[in-house]
């Protein structure tokens, strides 16, 4: 007789359109799949970033980043490289390479982004506020907020430098 591994993830299905959303630097995150949903192997958001939004140069110590944009465009930069990602482009940024990315033009991007392993989701839930509901876009004060905030939450989830 075998025994259950009792953090084994449970087969799951997030439909379009669920998920728990937050507004986060004035974006909205919806996380289709956290840590504790996969046995720590990954997490998953669906992003929509807005034109002007971006990161600013960063580095996770602890953990691989990926994108695959599905609308719009972003432009990357790490290394000294700088390279143009539109819809259908998927981008690795592995972990302890410093880099930083912003939306190009006028056009929202909307992308899914992976963290390898699972727990930097984490860190966005924590900082953002609530998007269930419809609620709407917060005013532009919400990003200084959420900026003199981020660092604080950062060093408690240990995922960006």
């Amino acid at each position: 007789m075998t025994t259950q591994d009792q953090s084994a993830p449970e087969l799951m299905h997030v439909a379009q359109g669920e998920g728990d959303t937050r507004w986060v630097f004035r974006d909205h995150y919806t996380f289709k799949a956290e840590k504790q949903d996969t046995g720590g192997a990954f997490g998953l958001l669906e992003v929509v970033l807005y034109p002007g939004s971006g990161a600013p140069p960063h580095t996770h110590h602890g953990e691989d980043e990926a994108f695959y944009l599905i609308e719009g465009s972003l432009e990357l930069r790490w290394e000294g490289r700088v390279e143009t990602a539109g819809p259908g482009s998927f981008v690795f940024l592995p972990r302890g390479k410093a880099h930083t990315y912003s939306v190009i033009g006028d056009t929202p991007v909307k992308m899914l982004a992976w963290y390898t392993p699972g727990g930097t989701e984490g860190y966005f839930k924590k900082l953002g506020i609530s998007a269930a509901n419809g609620e709407p876009r917060p005013p532009a004060e919400q990003f200084e907020i959420d900026a003199q905030t981020a660092s604080k939450v950062a060093l408690e989830f240990d995922v960006i430098r």
